[in-house]
């Protein structure tokens, strides 16, 4: 296999900068595996560039009783419908005293999970910390991995 370094977004929505936060912090944690990954707030991504990319990652906080915050609907309906053979990866921040802890997180694994090849799933509580930089780095390596594989499995099949 080549040394070909995937395309990879990530999109993310941050109310308080947590995820925000979080964002950076996976973005870091990509850099230093040999990534270039493009950095959008959701407001900034245009989604008709979403087949561009071979990675997709969604970051995401949790609004009201567990729902996908607003400004995320067009991404998680444009991802269901583009899908197939994306590889994606979710993550998010929440608050342990609800009920629906990183609802929006799972909302978006079970959506990228049916619909996509998801690699990776992280929730971190509240804003993120130095103890959560060996996670971010976990998270960033099974995105890489799950691509490599994914891309070696399309060039056997070819």
């Amino acid at each position: 296999m080549t040394n070909y370094k995937p395309d990879i977004a990530i999109v993310y929505a941050s109310a308080t900068g947590h995820t925000e936060c979080l964002a950076s912090m996976i973005t870091d944690a990509l850099v230093r595996q040999g990534a270039q990954p493009d950095v959008f707030h959701v407001k900034e991504f245009d989604l008709a560039e979403l087949s561009r990319y071979d990675i997709v990652v969604v970051g995401t906080y949790t609004w009201m009783s567990g729902e996908i915050p607003k400004q995320l609907h067009g991404l998680f309906e444009a991802m269901e419908q583009h899908g197939n053979g994306l590889v994606t990866g979710v993550f998010g921040t929440g608050d342990r005293c609800f009920a629906a802890y990183c609802g929006a997180v799972d909302l978006f694994r079970d959506m990228l999970h049916a619909k996509t090849i998801l690699a990776a799933t992280l929730k971190v509580e509240q804003m993120p910390s130095a103890d959560d930089c060996p996670r971010c780095a976990a998270f960033a390596e099974r995105l890489l991995m799950k691509y490599s594989h994914h891309r070696g499995l399309l060039s056997a099949n070819s």
